[in-house]
Parts: structure tokens; sequence; C-alpha cells
């Protein structure tokens, strides 16, 4: 379930099960509404912050690297951008288009196919922005298919979620006192970024919905979107079960990585460790494998 964000787009979710769509929803506008300042939310009566390295447990990638900007910086010309177009705004819609046109035909560029896939992830789930956009800003760190891996990917994730969440809690908590009779427009709410994350976050504190397995890494798929729960989730009614999520030596290596000289140019996060769930940081470096072993046959 992930959020755009800008005027005119309200909550929606993109992944899980239409018919179990307003849960997910409930759920997020309950933590929305209980955002205290920065990144501190009151859950169950107790603070909690939810810092970059819960998001880095919970996508399974690493947080340490060399930056990624993201919005509000400048904004790059890119190769996708060279390619297609220097004003194209990269949505899901257009770049599904892209990668129809480009699979198969005489003129398949295997890098720039890497590039869409990975824009496509960026748009819908990990750093979606209003429609669905894919970051201006972020399509540019795929220029270098070798270097992708080498981004602290997950510290913008974790900017982006939290961008325009005091003013998302705002709203939320306006509409919560205009009541369910109040036939006058309700104001939208937006949030950017991977709001998955922070639904998964709160789980992982409170076990509201229990975990299919807390051996699942990465944690994202520990909860079943297609779940039933019977009823609203009332955070305030909530016990924190974990202050700290606990870290599992198989994830040790998202917080720490393996850093070579800054200076060089080389950075190399520490070596994956096997898990029952192929992380999406495996699935980004598979795609770079991928057009190596098409490159050389």
């Amino acid at each position: 379930m992930s959020q755009g964000v800008d005027e005119g787009n309200s909550i929606c979710t993109i992944c899980g099960h239409p018919s179990n769509e307003m849960l997910w929803i409930s759920l997020l506008e309950e933590i929305v509404a209980h955002h205290e300042v920065g990144n501190v939310f009151n859950i169950g009566n107790k603070s909690l912050s939810f810092t970059v390295e819960d998001v880095a447990l919970i996508l399974g990638m690493p947080c340490i690297g060399f930056p990624v900007h993201h919005y509000g910086s400048s904004i790059e010309v890119s190769k996708l951008h060279k390619r297609f177009g220097k004003d194209t705004a990269f949505t899901r819609q257009v770049i599904h288009g892209y990668l129809i046109d480009l699979v198969g035909s005489d003129e398949e560029d295997i890098e720039d196919t890497v590039r869409l896939w990975i824009s496509l992830l960026l748009s819908t789930f990990l750093a979606p922005r209003s429609a669905y956009v894919c970051s201006p800003q972020m399509i540019k760190y795929l220029d270098d298919i070798e270097r992708i891996r080498s981004y602290a990917w997950v510290v913008a994730f974790y900017a982006l979620i939290l961008h325009n969440i005091e003013k998302a809690s705002k709203m939320v908590k306006m509409n919560a006192k205009r009541g369910t009779h109040d036939e006058k427009p309700r104001k939208n709410h937006f949030i950017f970024g991977c709001s998955y994350a922070l639904c998964v976050w709160f789980l992982e504190h409170t076990h509201a919905i229990p975990p299919i397995s807390c051996l699942i890494f990465p944690r994202l798929f520990r909860w079943d979107t297609g779940l039933k729960k019977k009823g609203k989730i009332i955070v305030d009614h909530l016990q924190v079960v974990e202050s700290k999520l606990p870290i599992h030596p198989s994830e040790q290596w998202l917080l720490e990585g393996k850093r070579g000289n800054a200076n060089s140019g080389d950075f190399a996060p520490a070596e994956e460790t096997s898990t029952p769930a192929l992380s999406i940081t495996a699935q980004m470096a598979a795609l770079v494998d991928a057009l190596k072993a098409a490159e050389e046959s």
C-alpha cells in the first residue's frame, strides 16, 4: 500500500486486496492521526520513534551508501530523459507503456529496460509522489547500472515518508472532529513514499494484527495484505510489545554494510545473508546481473 502526495490525490492503495483496502487505509489514518512531532508517534500512549533503521529492516535494504537526492533538490537530465524527452513525467502508466514498447522489440535496450523496471518500483511502491510519478531527481541515480546498489536509497525513502506527515496528521484530525454527519466535502490528506513501511512499523511494535511469522525477512512480507480484521484498530487501546525492533543476525548488514574509501568512489554493501524472502535489494541486483549475462551472450 502506498500513497501519492500532492493537491488532488487522496489516500488509496496500490497493492494488496481491493476487498480489504479499507482496513489498510483506516490503519494508516490512525497512525498518521497519532503523529506527535518529527519522526515521533504516540502509540498506545507511548512515544515511539520511526527511524531510518526501521525502514531498512522492513524493506530489507541497507541504509548505508552514497546519498540520493529527492524532493526539493535540483533536477539533472538522466539517460532516460535523454531517450524519452527531458520533460517526461515518469508515471507508472508512462513507464508501463515504454516497457511494452521496448521489451522484445528490435530496438530493445537492456540497460534502459532495467532502469524502467526500477523506476516502476520507485513510482508505485518505494517512493511514489502525486499520480504515482517517479521522482525526477531519483531517476538520475539509475544512469550508472553498476552504482545503483551503492546508494542509500532507504534514507531517501524514509525522508519522503515524513515529508508531509505533519500536514497530513492535521487534516486527519480535522476530519475526525467534523463527525460522520457533516456533509461538507472532507479535505484530502496526503503522504509521500512507502506508507506501507509505516504500517508494518506500527504492526511490528504492537502486533495489533499477528504476523504470519517473525522469521520472515524482509519484514514487509510478515503480514498478509489480504487478511481480514473485524472492527477498526484503535491505536489508543493498544499495548506496545516492542519499544525497539529487535535485530536478527541476518539483518545486521542492513545497518552496517561494508564501506570502502568514500573518496575513491567505491562502495559495496556487506554480503547479503540468505533469507526466506528475496529482498528488494536482491531483486534490483538481479536485474543488474541479468543485464551482464545478456551483454556477455
